[in-house]
């Protein structure tokens, strides 16, 4: 299975992930850590939020303003955002 093939899947099943899970789902998928180099995994996620066929919601929360974070969704997912 391809980095993009697990990322894909475990997106998918799991009807969006945070960021920091998504990696390790994705690990447990591929079973190999050199298979998963930082560098090709981020540029993969970029151009699969790019092509449209996951989407990439950014926040922070006040206690982290600094840091933000990432939940991924798949293709077509309708967002609603309400206070």
């Amino acid at each position: 299975m391809t980095t993009q093939e697990a990322i894909l899947q475990v997106i998918n099943s799991h009807n969006g992930i945070k960021g920091t899970e998504l990696v390790m789902k994705v690990l447990e998928l591929v079973h190999c850590e050199l298979y998963l180099k930082k560098e090709n995994y981020n540029e993969i996620l970029d151009k699969l939020v790019e092509s449209g066929e996951i989407t990439e919601i950014e926040y922070s929360v006040p206690s982290m303003n600094y840091r933000i974070k990432s939940f991924y969704l798949p293709k077509n997912a309708q967002i609603s955002i309400s206070k």
